[in-house]
């Protein structure tokens, strides 16, 4: 039952890095997010709800009672890419919102073709901090292994910062876009490039910035393409629910 379920926000991670790396914490963060958002014994808070507390001076009380949520999970991220491979060093901790009290805490460092490893790895250990018992399915997802060019990965991180500011802006539409077609030209199995690049076809039409039938059509086209190569990847199917919703108009399917 949903009343069952632990509420958790997932908090903009500080990014330790250059200023210019900024993209690539809220990127890595929003991953997270989506991978804790699979999970059936989790509810997990919106990441448009939850980036309006970045750099926010409000203790955790507040926001928990703001989100009424249970659990905060807050971090840092740095990205180091100093010699001969990118570095990545995320140290997450699990707050208990009632008390102020750590629940669970960890430090991950890996290389930067690692990174969705992290990103399942620090699911996982919030799943058994929590006592949220994983499907079958959704074990599997987490278990993934994905061989991502780090390059493509940076492209994809990009075109999800720019598409999460394009709303009615044509320049960050089309700079979103440049970027998923880099990743997916650099990596042409990358799946969740083609979600994106799917869901950002759909809004454009959505919003009216290209609002012919051809442009519904690519997006059709890009999201198979991502269904067929990970069809258990939440990104994909958050994707084609988007496409019936804003697409189609057919709420049911979008359901």
């Amino acid at each position: 039952p949903e009343a069952a379920r632990k509420m958790l926000a997932v908090l903009p991670f500080e990014n330790l890095g250059s200023p210019d790396d900024e993209y690539f914490a809220d990127g890595i963060t929003e991953e997270i997010t989506t991978s804790l958002a699979g999970l059936s014994g989790l509810g997990v808070i919106s990441r448009t709800s939850s980036m309006q507390y970045k750099k926010t001076e409000k203790d955790l009380k507040q926001i928990g009672r703001e989100l009424n949520v249970d659990y905060v999970l807050e971090g840092t991220i740095r990205w180091e890419k100093t010699g001969a491979e990118n570095r990545v060093r995320i140290s997450p901790q699990l707050i208990r919102v009632s008390d102020d009290s750590h629940v669970w805490a960890n430090h991950f460092d890996a290389v930067l073709t690692d990174v969705f490893q992290l990103q399942s790895a620090i699911a996982n250990e919030v799943a058994t901090a929590l006592d949220v018992t994983l499907r079958q399915e959704e074990q599997e997802v987490l278990s993934r292994k994905l061989d991502v060019d780090p390059r493509a990965y940076d492209y994809y991180l990009r075109g999800k910062q720019y598409f999460s500011v394009a709303r009615h802006q044509q320049r960050e539409m089309q700079l979103a876009e440049m970027m998923f077609l880099k990743a997916i030209e650099l990596a042409p199995d990358f799946a969740q490039a083609y979600a994106e690049l799917g869901a950002l076809y759909t809004e454009m039409h959505w919003d009216l910035n290209d609002p012919s039938p051809q442009r519904l059509d690519s997006a059709k086209k890009v999201i198979n393409v991502a269904m067929r190569l990970a069809p258990n990847a939440p990104e994909a199917h958050q994707a084609l629910g988007w496409y019936y919703y804003h697409g189609l108009h057919d709420y049911n399917e979008a359901l």
